[in-house]
């Protein structure tokens, strides 16, 4: 059983947030009035993961299979986008603050691109962008963290 169907949702990256919130207190009190362990451990992962739109989007995109469960297989990111995040990197490591935040609207940019995919139809084509945003997104992730 996946996450979605554990709390009565379609597999589908946008969620009713309050349903699932409403679901988990229910469930919570049944499994812990029947002290299940592990129903508990599974009951606060899949919460934990369907209410943060990053955990929900990487855990449906692998439901989907549109990025690999061990993400050996990703796909190859494009040079101009490398080449820019190479630049916004050296300009992070000089000191740059209007580098971060450059970075930074790469990455809200981004997660709006990868909205505005999901509601769109789940073409071969639209999967596979889809899949090179995400690992975008990754990327820009660590070079914010940094």
């Amino acid at each position: 059983m996946n996450y979605f169907s554990f709390f009565q949702q379609d597999v589908d990256f946008f969620v009713d947030k309050s349903f699932i919130r409403k679901k988990y207190l229910e469930l919570l009190k049944s499994f812990h009035a029947e002290q299940n362990e592990e129903q508990l451990t599974y009951l606060h992962q899949a919460y934990k993961t369907l209410m943060d739109d990053e955990h929900r989007l990487e855990y449906y995109l692998k439901i989907k299979g549109i990025i690999d469960e061990e993400e050996k297989q990703q796909p190859k990111l494009s040079q101009n986008f490398l080449m820019e995040m190479m630049d916004i990197n050296e300009a992070i490591q000089e000191g740059n603050q209007n580098a971060k935040q450059q970075a930074i609207n790469h990455l809200e940019k981004n997660f709006q691109e990868i909205i505005a995919l999901l509601h769109e139809d789940m073409t071969p084509e639209n999967q596979s962008l889809l899949a090179q945003r995400f690992y975008e997104r990754k990327y820009l992730k660590r070079l914010v963290n940094q």
